[in-house]
Order: C-alpha cells, then sequence, then structure tokens
C-alpha cells in the first residue's frame, strides 16, 4: 500500500517514522506519537498534570481503597489541574500553589484544605525526587482556613423521600440505609463485613479513636437492604 504522506523527525530523542494517504491523518498519527512519548518521557519539561498522572499510577493507586482513589481524583481532576495543569512541573514557584490553596480554601472545609495540601507535598516531592524539579514547593506552604468541618445538615422529609425511593433499586442501597438510619459517616461504613452485625446491632471498626469503636443499633431495614 502506497502512503502519500510521510513525517520522519526527531522528538525529544524518539525518531519519528510515520506515514498516512492525506494530511489530515498525518497530522492525527504526528498528534498521537508526541501525546504517547510526553506521557511516558520524565523530564522537567512535562505538564503539571502530565505529572500528576505518573505519580498518581505510581504512588498512590496501587496502595488505596477504591473511595480513597476517588476523592485523589477528584481533587486532582475536578479542582486543582483545571488550575495549574497547563504549567510546565519546573515553572510551578511557591506562591502559585498558594494563590490555588488560598481560592481553594475559600469553596471548601478547613479539612479538605488540609487533605489538598498534604496531596500537593507528596505530589511535588516525588517531582524533586525523581530529579525534575530542584525544590518542592509546596513544602512550607500555610494551609488556610476553610468553612469549619462537621456542619452538615440532616435531609429534609423530601430529600428522605427520594433517598429512600433509589434505595430500592440502586446496588448502593444498604449502604445509603445503614448511614442514614445508624449515623454512620461513609468512612466508618466501608469496614463493615458480616461479621460486624451482631444480632441488631453493628460493630463499627473505627479508626480515629478508641471511642470510635461501637455498637451502633442496626435496623431490619438496614440489615435486609429493603424497605419491606
Amino acid at each position: 500500500m502506497q502512503y502519500k504522506h510521510r513525517y520522519r523527525k526527531q522528538y525529544k530523542g524518539v525518531a519519528l517514522d510515520i506515514k498516512a494517504h492525506d494530511l489530515d491523518e498525518l497530522a492525527d498519527k504526528v498528534a498521537a506519537a508526541k501525546a504517547k512519548i510526553d506521557e511516558d518521557s520524565i523530564d522537567s519539561t512535562m505538564s503539571v498534570s502530565l505529572w500528576a498522572k505518573k505519580w498518581y499510577s505510581t504512588y498512590k493507586q496501587p496502595n488505596i481503597s477504591k473511595r480513597t482513589s476517588s476523592d485523589y481524583k477528584t481533587r486532582l481532576n475536578r479542582h486543582f489541574l483545571p488550575c495549574m495543569g497547563k504549567m510546565k512541573i519546573s515553572d510551578v514557584r511557591q506562591i502559585h500553589l498558594q494563590e490555588f490553596l488560598n481560592d481553594y480554601a475559600s469553596e471548601t472545609t478547613t479539612g479538605r484544605v488540609r487533605k489538598m495540601y498534604q496531596m500537593l507535598n507528596q505530589m511535588f516531592k516525588a517531582a524533586r525526587a525523581n530529579g525534575l524539579i530542584r525544590y518542592n514547593p509546596a513544602e512550607d506552604l500555610i494551609v488556610p482556613k476553610g468553612r469549619p468541618d462537621g456542619h452538615g445538615r440532616a435531609l429534609t422529609r423530601y430529600e428522605k423521600e427520594i433517598l429512600l425511593k433509589v434505595c430500592e433499586y440502586h446496588p448502593d442501597g444498604p449502604w445509603a440505609l445503614t448511614m442514614l438510619y445508624s449515623g454512620l459517616r461513609p468512612g466508618e461504613t466501608h469496614r463493615i463485613l458480616g461479621k460486624h452485625i451482631q444480632g441488631r446491632y453493628l460493630y463499627v471498626d473505627g479508626t480515629k479513636t478508641d471511642r470510635s469503636k461501637r455498637f451502633v443499633p442496626a435496623p431490619p431495614i438496614t440489615l435486609s437492604g429493603s424497605r419491606t
């Protein structure tokens, strides 16, 4: 098969030899090849977004739970990367991260701000360890105060009715019912196993303090996973 167009150049030390039938196809193939090289290469010219992806998949994803993984992805993809993802990793300065953290604190709780700071510190510390940057710009950040933690509200009657209807068919219905009727936080429920059900009680294997390890009432509606 004869190709009308050909691209032969070096990109970041990698020889590219790409053929295509038309210029649009060639442009797409070249862009895809360069993107793959950018994704695989590790150097000071890589973007914050590419490094975040590499850092998460290498250092975090293999060692964390599904729920914690979701938290990391939310912090990265919904909050941090839209603001700073396009910057080169070597161009990030402390003031950039401080400005981001200050803005983030204005819209969330102090606990979430602290978690964001910890994530940024770990991510840029790893970048420094890999020789991508000379110093960790997140190391001495001032962690600003966000909104007070623990100031949620109870569900309204209408919200509770909707939740109960959804729980009738949703696969996570028993999980939501457990929190609703036993007063548990999401972080407390993911450790509950069958062995923790004792009669009409659940043993909560809390991890924060000894007081967080406790028995709580578990109504039949929770244990059956249905409203009937």
